[in-house]
């Protein structure tokens, strides 16, 4: 984990199996290298998996060979993930005393060192063991190795992994104020998720033109 003064102690996350929920219930993840001065980054889900001999475990992933991004993917790349948690504004309204408009946000970035999966039967596998972790909030809907699209895919996408050295949680969830401000915080976040997420889609979709 990073050392800094920024986020303030209170909002940094030193727990790392609340890193890993986060990671688990929100794995689509912004994806950030660097070549050449310029910045590359794309929205790619990484499933994190334990391993005995590496502290943090690692992230497997693909991306598609049209990426312009794959070009950066190279061993031993350098490369930060980031993992969107819940956020919501926070109305000075919900405090008896005199406060400022804030966010609250739950984030990890994640520092790694990259890994080409060269092998196609081990891309297969990082697919069909992706699928099992994201159908357990689900279906159970299990990817069958012989799948006829899947093994199409394969040629089209690049797997890798990316082993974590270095992480940081910044969960900002109003810690500062008192117990009382605290819920109240804790609160909107949640009903501010609930009310904003349908209305927010259709919206979207309504307006959308591909």
């Amino acid at each position: 984990m990073a050392h800094m003064k920024y986020p303030p102690k209170e909002f940094q996350e030193t727990n790392f199996n609340n890193i890993i929920k986060v990671i688990v219930q929100k794995p689509l993840a912004t994806l950030i290298t660097v070549q050449d001065h310029n910045v590359f980054t794309s929205h790619i889900p990484l499933i994190h998996y334990k391993t005995p001999n590496l502290p943090f475990g690692k992230l497997i992933g693909h991306i598609d060979i049209y990426n312009p991004q794959l070009s950066t993917l190279k061993n031993n790349a350098k490369v930060t993930a980031i993992f969107h948690g819940p956020d919501s504004y926070i109305s000075p309204s919900l405090f008896e005393n005199d406060q400022l408009p804030t966010w609250n946000y739950i984030k990890v970035h994640v520092e790694g060192k990259l890994k080409l999966i060269g092998d196609k039967h081990a891309l297969k596998a990082s697919l069909i063991k992706m699928t099992e972790q994201l159908e357990a909030f689900s279906s159970n809907y299990v990817l069958p190795e012989d799948h006829e699209k899947m093994n199409s895919l394969l040629d089209y996408i690049v797997g890798f992994e990316i082993e974590i050295t270095s992480w940081e949680g910044k969960f900002k969830l109003s810690q500062n104020k008192s117990t009382l401000e605290q819920n109240k915080a804790t609160e909107a976040l949640i009903e501010n998720i609930k009310n904003d997420s349908s209305s927010f889609i259709k919206s979207i979709l309504e307006n959308f033109k591909g």
